[in-house]
């Protein structure tokens, strides 16, 4: 893990931990997608990411690559979402992501789970902000 990577998870009380241990609230296997999407995208976009996760209601389990992943891609195509800053991270209190990333297992591959996750995620995001299909066609 760079020091870069640490010195984030250490401030967002974020473990990486190894693939054998058994993952509680704050932790996570996923230190090498931090990584990849921290050189990708930047510190910045990850740390949004991530305090998106850890300091919503009840989500600090969902430190899993798919809804890491998942996250990300929403925050890419729809910028003025997390740029409203408090608004994007209170509108996540009312999403479990755990039971969003459940409901895309289900689907046994189709979509894959990244994209299952994602589309809900969007859908509840288009419901809060008032961005449905409806005021797209004016």
């Amino acid at each position: 893990m760079s020091p870069e990577l640490a010195s984030i998870c250490a401030e967002l009380e974020i473990e990486v931990i190894p693939p054998h241990v058994t993952r509680t609230p704050g932790t996570t296997k996923c230190g090498n997608t931090f990584e990849r999407i921290r050189r990708r995208y930047g510190e910045g976009h990850l740390i949004l990411l991530l305090r998106t996760i850890m300091e919503s209601e009840n989500n600090r389990m969902a430190l899993v690559e798919p809804v890491i992943w998942a996250i990300s891609d929403v925050m890419l195509a729809n910028p003025r979402w997390p740029s409203r800053g408090l608004e994007w991270l209170a509108a996540f209190d009312e999403i479990d992501l755990c039971e969003v990333w459940a409901a895309s297992k289900e689907a046994n591959g189709a979509p894959p789970e990244r994209h299952g996750v994602a589309s809900k995620i969007t859908e509840l995001m288009q419901k809060r902000f008032g961005e449905g299909k409806e005021e797209k066609l004016l």
